[in-house]
């Protein structure tokens, strides 16, 4: 039988073989669009595995393509690529690029994508320290996707519960539930004004 990593591997494999083929198909008929989903998904699976620099050069053409294409929001990829940042321990960088996603959000007045920018945020304050602002901000992503009714993915989840517990290990118990309920009370144009100033 093989092993769990082995699956996984060829699992990835397949994924980037079919993912590499659509790209081709789309690349052929000028679908711009669909080009730039593709290299978005393969983005991805590079950032899933670590390999970093790779993901880094697909999520830049990403933007690049989405934002040749008039019919499409750039959220993603600018989300992705703060991520990146974030992961890579590059705070400044992935402030930047949260910065333009949440102007990117704001202009299209996205529900969801407002959810996850101010998610992401509340991620970059936690990493940057800053307990109560994470907390709060990470509690108004919570509270605006459920209203969206939208839900995380596995990776996205976890990282926001990490996220959650490292700002909940610097606070009081109370002064956590304090920030938290004030967070899920927020407006999304009053959590998108806090994100801001974590950026800033």
């Amino acid at each position: 039988m093989l092993s769990n990593v082995e699956v996984d591997r060829k699992q990835i494999a397949e994924a980037t073989r079919l993912l590499d083929e659509s790209a081709g198909l789309y690349r052929e008929i000028g679908h711009v669009g669909g080009l730039a989903t593709v290299t978005n998904s393969l983005a991805i699976l590079a950032h899933q595995q670590g390999d970093y620099d790779r993901a880094a050069v697909l999520y830049a053409r990403s933007l690049e393509l989405f934002e040749a294409d008039s019919e499409v929001s750039a959220f993603t990829p600018l989300l992705n690529l703060s991520e990146l940042s974030l992961d890579r321990g590059d705070l400044r960088g992935a402030a930047v690029r949260a910065r333009e996603a949440v102007g990117n959000a704001v202009k299209t007045d996205h529900p969801g994508h407002i959810a996850y920018a101010v998610g992401l945020c509340g991620r970059i304050a936690a990493a940057q320290g800053s307990a109560e602002a994470a907390t709060r901000l990470l509690a108004a992503s919570e509270a605006l996707l459920d209203e969206t009714g939208e839900a995380r993915q596995a990776g996205e989840q976890a990282a926001h519960e990490r996220a959650r517990q490292h700002a909940a290990s610097q606070l009081t118990d109370e002064g956590f539930a304090k920030a938290w309920r004030a967070g899920s009370q927020l407006t999304p144009q009053a959590a998108i004004g806090h994100a801001r100033r974590v950026l800033d």
